[in-house]
């Protein structure tokens, strides 16, 4: 084969390998990013308190974060990229039967710094929350956050055992203000709504996370907790 053809047929391989690759992370021409979890190609540790990648690992397609008894673990990954904006998230999460009182979190959020953090953390609950949300055996407590710009923060009721899919929906007030309105959706639901004083410009990362944080219980777990992440997805 002459030597023309055999550079035009390496270029188009070469064209063809590289686009099969964008597919598998760009599903289509919409810009949708989405990461399944059979790597964690795109994403790095984002732990604290001890905690690292020892607390987490791909199964079977799923991502398990995990913290230990006894812990302040903060289990976390994130996005290796701080560039995401406006736009629709997606978690696919499998929230399990946590320990009773334990103070764990699951963690899906946004984060660009600490005015700028958007929540769902979901755990077994204070008590006095699960007491005044009539919490029933099968109920977790689930809070919608806002951690600055303004302060916000709501209390839910979600089902242990089950897979969830938790979206924040990040669109703008007005075209003329550029700033943010966030809309809370926990399988298609809308639960919460929010606008903020913050728009244009802030970037998010993205994270996952299992935390032993004090405010989702009435004392430091007792048992391992955790969570499978079946998906993240982003459509701008």
């Amino acid at each position: 084969m002459p030597k023309t053809k055999l550079f035009i047929l390496f270029l188009f391989l070469s064209m063809h390998i590289s686009c099969s690759k964008d597919k598998a992370t760009n599903n289509n021409d919409t810009g949708v990013i989405r990461w399944d979890f059979t790597t964690l190609d795109g994403w790095v540790d984002g732990s604290q308190n001890n905690a690292g990648p020892d607390n987490y690992e791909i199964i079977d397609g799923n991502l398990r974060i995990q913290t230990i008894p006894q812990s302040r673990d903060r289990a976390k990954v994130r996005t290796v990229e701080k560039k995401y904006g406006a736009g629709r998230y997606t978690w696919r999460i499998y929230i399990p039967a946590m320990g009773i009182g334990d103070q764990c979190s699951i963690g899906a959020f946004l984060y660009s710094d600490d005015q700028h953090e958007l929540d769902f953390e979901a755990g077994y609950g204070k008590l006095a929350d699960r007491t005044a949300l009539n919490a029933q055996e099968d109920d977790l407590i689930l809070f919608t956050t806002s951690q600055d710009s303004p302060y916000y923060s709501s209390k839910h009721l979600l089902k242990k055992e089950e897979w969830h899919d938790f979206t924040l929906e990040i669109s703008y007030i007005s075209a003329e203000e550029k700033l943010y309105q966030v809309q809370w959706l926990v399988d298609d639901e809308v639960i919460d709504q929010q606008n903020l004083l913050y728009g244009i410009g802030t970037d998010f990362y993205i994270f996952c996370s299992v935390e032993n944080l004090e405010f989702l219980g009435d004392h430091i777990p007792y048992q391992v907790n955790y969570a499978l992440f079946d998906f993240v997805e982003y459509e701008p």
